[in-house]
């Protein structure tokens, strides 16, 4: 009887073994896809930064003129740089 009880905690910490290795890998992938999620996010993010950003632009230069946007930005910089 000793035998296999000693066989049956033998196989049984196998498994155990086997699926905590497998836990980890899991974890592992799952945090990896974590990462990437985040870093898609950001992506996505500086994206419609931009795309405001650049529709801002668009409706401005409607409706004072590209010429007088570049001016009033040149001027701008002069005074930041100052």
């Amino acid at each position: 009887m000793s035998k296999i009880l000693d066989d049956t905690l033998k196989n049984t910490f196998e498994i155990v073994g086997e699926q905590t290795k497998i836990t980890k890998e899991k974890l592992d992938r799952m945090k990896s896809t974590e990462t990437r999620l985040n870093q898609l996010e950001c992506q996505k993010d500086r994206t419609e930064f931009l795309s405001d950003y650049r529709l801002s632009w668009s409706d401005l230069t409607k409706k004072y003129g590209e010429k007088e946007l570049h001016e009033a930005e040149r001027l701008e910089s002069k005074s930041i740089e100052k």
